[in-house]
């Protein structure tokens, strides 16, 4: 084959290449590498991708066949001139670029200071960097904080390799019996290549954690195709006679930054008799007051058959009145309201509700309501500052967009109404996130 001429032109290349003045930029993260050969006028000479060059998540001769390969792909030979290489990349892939390039300047610069610059003309915010590994900044009149960051094999959670570990020990957990099962332990051990050695030895025989970057996004891929596959998969069946929303965990504070529960974590068994006046005022079984009540407070029957094992929590309306475990169910409820037993749910376990179920718009709850509120409640300002309170930082134009959205209307219940429809018209809501 003639010295100029190979399968993928990068000899051909290599001879257009000289004479030109080339710059190159690099984007090194925990599980790839992506990179940019352009020249002075800024147009593209070559792309290539290859697997992590990080030292700390990759073994040293991955990280030296991943930059050969990156190499070959953008045509570069050793000692090839190139009069910068920037981008983010660690001190040991500087010292390969270093090596094997003649680099008139090489220029780091981390993913917080280059996502600020790109951001800084949008003045405080927020910058949320994902990827193998996780970290979010933050930015307000001139503090800023950080959280994160300490590396994908210890902490980040919500990263790409946080997920690959959670999803690991989880496989662990259900093998050894010491956890909930879970669809993930066979595409785990499938994908290790473990076998059961014998009935005391456990599933996972060798290292389970990957090794390698393109191994770490193979596991990524098999946990994700467990993931879709499970999202489409039923976990009850529910049966009443019209809609009906149901209850799971309770929190009822938000932070501006997640939602979390301040009613305190005891647990009261349901059936206790002592316990009445309590489990009353939590789930409303008076109210609406008996005096008042219409055709809508009327209790319901909703039954619940599980088709999929879950969590221990049971789905329920909110206005309970009467509740029927199936089986062995024991059923507890908490101070925010919540109704969990004593085991995990499996398929096949089944309860019963009788409880009234309103639903926004119903004909005559606006006027159910506006009866109510001329009644004396003695937990109201209590309720209000529970369910109610928002963080003080949140934003002015916050309000001002709900005052807009609601001023078609006069009473709470309408506003509440006007504010559901704006935001159905104007915010679409969807499971498919890319």
């Amino acid at each position: 084959m003639p010295e100029n001429v190979n399968s993928s032109g990068k000899s051909r290349e290599n001879a257009e290449n000289k004479g030109k003045k080339l710059y190159l930029a690099v984007d090194s993260g925990g599980t790839k590498v992506a990179a940019v050969l352009y020249d002075s006028l800024f147009m593209p000479v070559a792309f290539a991708k290859s697997g992590s060059l990080r030292a700390n998540t990759t073994p040293p001769a991955l990280v030296e066949a991943h930059f050969s390969d990156l190499m070959k792909q953008l045509g570069l030979e050793k000692r090839t001139r190139v009069e910068e290489v920037n981008g983010t990349y660690g001190s040991n892939a500087r010292k390969m670029f270093a090596d094997f390039l003649d680099a008139g300047e090489l220029s780091f610069l981390g993913e917080f200071k280059m996502g600020l610059a790109a951001a800084g003309v949008f003045g405080d915010g927020i910058l949320a960097l994902s990827g193998t590994g996780a970290t979010v900044f933050a930015k307000n009149g001139g503090v800023t904080a950080a959280v994160g960051g300490f590396g994908a094999a210890v902490s980040d959670e919500g990263s790409g390799y946080w997920i690959g570990r959670e999803a690991v020990n989880a496989a662990i957990r259900d093998s050894e019996e010491r956890g909930p099962a879970t669809r993930l332990t066979e595409a785990v051990i499938s994908f290790m290549n473990a076998q059961i050695r014998g009935a005391y030895e456990p599933p996972f025989a060798g290292p389970v954690i990957p090794t390698g970057s393109s191994r770490r996004e193979e596991l990524r891929k098999a946990v994700f195709s467990i993931y879709r596959e499970c999202d489409k998969t039923p976990v009850m069946q529910v049966s009443a006679p019209r809609t009906v929303y149901l209850r799971g965990v309770i929190l009822n504070e938000y932070t501006g930054r997640v939602w979390r529960n301040t009613t305190g974590g005891r647990r009261y068994l349901r059936q206790s008799p002592r316990l009445s006046g309590k489990r009353s005022l939590l789930f409303d079984e008076d109210l609406p007051s008996r005096t008042v009540r219409n055709a809508l407070c009327d209790p319901v029957t909703v039954s619940v058959r599980m088709l999929s094992d879950s969590a221990s929590t049971l789905f329920v309306p909110q206005r309970i009145r009467e509740l029927t475990p199936g089986g062995e169910l024991v059923p507890y409820f908490s101070d925010s309201s919540e109704l969990f037993v004593t085991r995990n749910l499996r398929a096949g376990d089944t309860y019963t509700i009788s409880a009234p179920l309103f639903l926004a718009g119903d004909s005559g709850l606006g006027t159910l309501i506006e009866v109510c509120s001329t009644l004396e409640d003695s937990r109201y300002e209590q309720i209000v500052e529970t369910y109610t309170t928002l963080p003080d930082h949140l934003e002015e134009p916050v309000y001002a967009m709900a005052r807009e959205a609601a001023s078609v209307a006069s009473s709470p219940y309408d506003r509440a109404l006007a504010l559901q429809s704006w935001l159905s018209r104007t915010y679409r809501y969807t499971l498919d996130v890319d």
